[in-house]
């Protein structure tokens, strides 16, 4: 029980931190380990078996959708935040960041195969360079507009959803997508351009995406 309410309380947290910072975030499902499926408020939903998004994937302004069950956090993307997710094999994920190569925020979604969630900034007017998308890793994929991702503090069925590099961290600064995926496919970065302190917040149009990826079953 204590444990429940400590989780609670830091999903709590989580979301009023990312809502003041403006984040595009959405009420998913959580995964019920005693009954050993993802469940939702809908009633009579039949998408137990993966993540889903609980009430759609319009991002929420207060943190009313996280009152009165442990729903997930999502971060839907193509809101001003498109995010990279790659798969890191056999390479542990703190020498990855070691290495220096991957800028802004950084999440490790836990699994038996774990992945890096690298979230890029997409102002209106600065799309990432056209073809990128096409030359990501095998395995790699780009969540843009119509897709999400968990943010921590997220329990899946394969394992925690945990910061490697918090936003609090980098003052809540986003790199440009484009300066995200460069080291991903040419494993080296490029200097940075200014880019905003906070994405735009919902309503305001984001760019176009270059490829959109599918949830998986997870």
């Amino acid at each position: 029980m204590r444990t429940g309410v400590l989780r609670q309380a830091r999903r709590r947290a989580a979301v009023n931190a990312y809502l003041e910072a403006g984040w595009p975030i959405a009420p998913g499902a959580w995964w019920d380990l005693r009954a050993e499926q993802y469940r939702c408020r809908r009633v009579g939903c039949l998408t137990s078996g993966t993540i889903h998004a609980a009430d759609g994937l319009t991002p929420r302004s207060d943190a009313a959708a996280w009152a009165h069950d442990p729903a997930t956090v999502l971060l839907v993307t193509g809101h001003g935040i498109d995010v990279v997710e790659v798969p890191i094999g056999s390479t542990p994920p703190e020498e990855v960041l070691a290495r220096g190569l991957v800028p802004g925020p950084v999440a490790l979604w836990t699994s038996a195969r774990p992945r890096l969630l690298l979230m890029g900034g997409t102002a209106p007017g600065s799309p990432a360079p056209d073809g990128l998308a096409d030359l990501l890793p095998e395995g790699a994929l780009l969540h843009g507009p119509g897709s999400y991702v968990p943010l921590p503090p997220s329990r899946m069925r394969t394992g925690d959803v945990l910061w490697l590099r918090s936003p609090q961290a980098l003052d809540w600064r986003l790199p440009g997508l484009g300066d995200v995926l460069d080291p991903v496919v040419h494993g080296s970065p490029r200097p940075p351009a200014p880019r905003p302190a906070t994405p735009p917040r919902t309503g305001e149009l984001p760019a176009q995406p270059l490829r959109r990826a599918m949830m998986r079953k997870v």
